[in-house]
C-alpha cells in the first residue's frame, strides 16, 4: 500500500519514537510500519495484527484528532 493516507499514518506515528523509533515518511506500508501498527495495537490491548482494521482504525482517528 501507498499513497497519501500512508504519508499521513506515518508522520503519526514517527511522533512517537517508541512505537515507530525509525521515523521513516516514505508514504510505503512496508515491514517498518506494519512493526509500529503492532506497537500501536499491542499499546491499545488490540490484536496484534499489523492491518488496519476497524477497531485500530477507529483508535487512529480518535487520537489524530486529538492536538500535541
Amino acid at each position: 500500500m501507498t499513497g497519501n493516507d500512508v504519508i499521513a499514518l506515518q508522520f503519526f506515528l514517527s511522533r512517537d519514537k517508541e512505537l515507530y523509533p525509525e521515523g521513516l515518511v516514505t508514504g510505503t506500508y512496508g515491514t517498518l510500519t506494519d512493526l509500529a501498527i503492532r506497537r500501536f495495537q499491542a499499546r491499545h490491548g488490540f490484536s496484534q495484527t499489523g492491518s488496519i482494521g476497524p477497531q485500530t482504525r477507529a483508535k487512529l482517528n480518535e487520537l489524530i484528532q486529538k492536538p500535541l
